[in-house]
């Protein structure tokens, strides 16, 4: 509570302090809507990747494993766990078959993270908002999607790593987008692995 006389006698010192505390509510709201946005992509992803199973957790090998190798034998055999799904896990990049502008970041697309996975198995699958999980080729985010300006049976191009005899080399290939999932996250990018010939795998 402000006298009224000291509000009129230093209007300069009241409109200092008006402006201070617009400012310091301007910024508190700010940033707490932006920790609101943050952690509601954080929530949206967490219900896309848990999806039935919240218990279901991920574990990362340091290298290529074979599907029936030791390693994943020792994980399944352990007491703590129900099921095991082997899932390979590579870098690449996604663009527009077309060569047309691929949103920001233009015509050089965007990297992705691709996961290979028997999409028929018990543990996940990628939820699905269009096209048909079925169909050959891969499921991108709806981000991912619209960035690109494509949907599910539109083509695009994958940049992704290959083993051949001389080792590891980069391929391109045109695939159709089979489906479109719910991620918040552009970057996941899921293929059937009864399509990992094109990786070499």
């Amino acid at each position: 509570r402000i006298p009224l006389g000291n509000v009129l006698r230093t209007p300069r010192r009241t409109l200092l302090t008006s402006l201070g505390i617009g400012a310091a509510i301007a910024t508190l709201v700010g940033v707490l809507g932006l920790l609101d946005s943050f952690f509601a992509t954080i929530d949206a992803n967490d219900r896309e990747v848990l999806a039935e199973h919240p218990d279901r957790v991920v574990v990362g090998l340091d290298g290529l494993t074979p599907a029936d190798g030791t390693a994943l034998l020792a994980i399944a055999d352990a007491e703590s766990v129900g099921a095991v799904e082997p899932v390979l896990r590579v870098g690449g990049r996604l663009r527009r078959a077309d060569g047309a502008d691929g949103g920001a970041d233009g015509d050089d697309g965007f990297e992705v993270l691709i996961e290979a996975l028997d999409l028929d198995n018990e543990v996940w699958t990628p939820g699905v908002v269009e096209g048909d999980l079925h169909a050959d080729g891969i499921v991108i985010s709806r981000v991912a999607a619209d960035d690109l300006g494509v949907g599910a049976g539109d083509t695009v191009v994958l940049v992704h790593p290959a083993i051949t005899a001389a080792g590891f080399v980069l391929r391109e290939d045109e695939v159709a987008v089979a489906a479109v999932n719910a991620s918040p996250y552009r970057f996941g990018v899921y293929v059937d692995s009864s399509l990992l010939a094109a990786f070499g795998a």
